[in-house]
C-alpha cells in the first residue's frame, strides 16, 4: 500500500516502474539513488523520476539476464555459496566505507547478473533503504540482520567467513526470533503470501496465494468437494489422509474430526489441529526444513466450535526413510539435513513429537518432515531438551536391528 512496482516500456526500452503513493517514501527513493551513485555502487540506472500530485514515479533501467541472490542461495551449495559472498561483502563494505547501510538487507535485495561473456555483476536494489549512520554498532547489527536472513544451517560457515563474533550471533538470533513472530502473524491474514478466502464467519479459508486456480477456490469454499475423485491414504477415526488432484497437480489433504460435542467444546477455545498444523508447516519451512508446501487452511464452524478442518500441502512423491535406507546407505547430505532438523528445531522451540520413519521422507539429499499433529512449542529450554531427547530416541527406534546406522545416527545428531 506504499508503492506498486511494474515491469513497463518507455521509448521502446523496457524499464521497472516504481509508482509511489506518497511524496516521502518518492523522495526516500531519489535520495538514496543519489547516495548510491555516489559511492559508486552498482544500482540500476534512474532515467527518469516524476512527481504526482499525490507522490511519484521513478523509472529505472531494467536489469536483463539476472536472479536475485535468494534464490541462487537457495539452489546453492556451500563452494557456491561461498563465491555469492565474495561478490555480496566487496559491496557492503563500500557501503560502510561511505556511512551507508542497506536498512533492508536480504539477498533478496541483490540482483546477480550473468553478461555474454560469461562473467557476473551484482546489483543493489531498494535504493529507499539505503541510509546514512553514525555508530558502529549499527554496522553490526546490519552484519546480524543479514544472517538473520540466511538459512539457520549455513550461519556457522557464514559467520565465520563474514569474520562475525559472538555478538552478532547472538543480535541475529534476535532478529530471527522477531522476522519469525512477524511471519507467523502474516500467515494468518491476507497478505501478499496468502489470500483470506473465508466467505463468512462459519467457513474460514486461507490459501498460499502461489496454488490458488478457479477449481481450488471452489474446492476450498465447498470443502465435501475435496473428497470426490480422492485417494484415500489413511482413514482414521479423528482424522483421515487423502491424495487429490486439481488441475493435473497432485496435493495431499488431511481431514480433522472432532467425534463428539465434548471435543468440540473443548477445542473451541484453541487453534484447531488443521491451524496447529498450518502454522508449524510455515514455522519449519522458515527455519529452513524441507516440508511439503502448505497450500490451504479450511475450518467449518458452528458458532464458536470448530466442527471440522482441513489442512492441505503438496503431495511429497519422496520414499520414507525406512524404505530408502534399507535399499541405500544414509547419504552424507541426509545425515546432514537430519542435523539442521534438529538444529531448526531447537532455533524454533518446538519439538515433532512423532519422528517414526514413515514421517521422514527423502529425496537423496534433504529429508522432509510431515505430520505436525504431536508438535509442541517449549517456553522452558530445561523441557524443550527433554522433548528432543524423546525425538531422538523414537528416530533410532526405527531402526532397532541396525547398530551400525543407529551409530551413524548418534554422531549425525549429537546424542
Amino acid at each position: 500500500e506504499k508503492r506498486i512496482v511494474l515491469r513497463g516500456i518507455h521509448h521502446q526500452q523496457t524499464v521497472l516502474v516504481k509508482l509511489f503513493f506518497d511524496a516521502d517514501n518518492w523522495q526516500k527513493e531519489i535520495n538514496g539513488f543519489e547516495k548510491l551513485q555516489h559511492a559508486g555502487i552498482n544500482t540500476p540506472t534512474l532515467l527518469m523520476q516524476c512527481a504526482l500530485e499525490q507522490g511519484g514515479v521513478c523509472l529505472f533501467a531494467f536489469i536483463d539476464n539476472a536472479q536475485p541472490l535468494d534464490v541462487l542461495w537457495q539452489q546453492a551449495d556451500e563452494t557456491e555459496k561461498r563465491g555469492y559472498l565474495d561478490k555480496l561483502l566487496p559491496c557492503l563494505q563500500t557501503l560502510w566505507q561511505h556511512q551507508l547501510l542497506q536498512r533492508d538487507l536480504h539477498l533478496g535485495n541483490f540482483l546477480l547478473q550473468t553478461q555474454k561473456d560469461g562473467s557476473t555483476t551484482l546489483w543493489l536494489l531498494d535504493p529507499a533503504s539505503c541510509q546514512h549512520f553514525l555508530h558502529h554498532h549499527e554496522q553490526q547489527k546490519n552484519l546480524a540482520l543479514l544472517l538473520a536472513q540466511l538459512p539457520l544451517s549455513d550461519w556457522d560457515f557464514a559467520l565465520q567467513y563474514l569474520q562475525g563474533d559472538a555478538a552478532i550471533k547472538a543480535l541475529a538470533k534476535q532478529q530471527w526470533r522477531q522476522r519469525l513472530q512477524h511471519y507467523l502473524k502474516k500467515i494468518l491474514r491476507d497478505c501478499t503470501e496468502v489470500a483470506d478466502l473465508s466467505p463468512h464467519n462459519s467457513l474460514r479459508i486461507l490459501a498460499q496465494r502461489r496454488f490458488l486456480t478457479p477449481a481450488l477456490c471452489e474446492k476450498l469454499k465447498n470443502p465435501a468437494a475435496l473428497m470426490q475423485n480422492a485417494v484415500i491414504l489413511k482413514n482414521g477415526n479423528s482424522a483421515k489422509v487423502f491424495r487429490i488432484e486439481v488441475d493435473g497437480k497432485a496435493f495431499v489433504a488431511k481431514q480433522y474430526l472432532n467425534k463428539d460435542w465434548l471435543r468440540k467444546l473443548r477445542r473451541a477455545f484453541r487453534p484447531s489441529r488443521a491451524a496447529r498444523s498450518w502454522h508449524y508447516a510455515h514455522a519449519l519451512a522458515f527455519a529452513g526444513v524441507r516440508v511439503p508446501k502448505p497450500v490451504a487452511l479450511v475450518e467449518q464452524k458452528t458458532g464458536p466450535l470448530v466442527t471440522s478442518a482441513w489442512f492441505i500441502s503438496e503431495h511429497c512423491a519422496d520414499a520414507d526413510l525406512l524404505t530408502r535406507w534399507q535399499a541405500h546407505a544414509p547419504t552424507l547430505e541426509e545425515l546432514h539435513s537430519l542435523r539442521a532438523l534438529f538444529n531448526a528445531l531447537r532455533a524454533l522451540h518446538i519439538h515433532h513429537g512423532d519422528m517414526k520413519a514413515s514421517n521422514l521422507l527423502s529425496d537423496g539429499k534433504s529429508i522432509a518432515v510431515i505430520d505436525y499433529d504431536g508438535t509442541q512449542a517449549h517456553h522452558n529450554t530445561e523441557t524443550l531438551q527433554q522433548a528432543l531427547q524423546r525425538d531422538k530416541q523414537r528416530l533410532l527406534q526405527n531402526w532397532q536391528d541396525n547398530a551400525a546406522l543407529q551409530q551413524h545416527l548418534r554422531e549425525a545428531i549429537a546424542l
